[in-house]
């Protein structure tokens, strides 16, 4: 079901695209993994993006 209706690598998305998408991944249950369980995006603490990139 999702495997079928992701973007395809090198396609370009609108500005309006791009927040279509991030809203309706918001708006999931479960919104930081796939439904296979993979990891979609990590939160990090501020000062952790810090001493990485310090």
């Amino acid at each position: 079901m999702a495997y079928q209706q992701c973007i395809k690598a090198g396609r370009f998305l609108t500005e309006k695209e791009m927040k279509s998408l991030l809203e309706q991944l918001f708006l999931c249950q479960t919104p930081n993994a796939t439904p296979s369980g993979k990891s979609i995006f990590i939160d990090y603490p501020l000062w952790q993006l810090e001493q990485l990139f310090a």
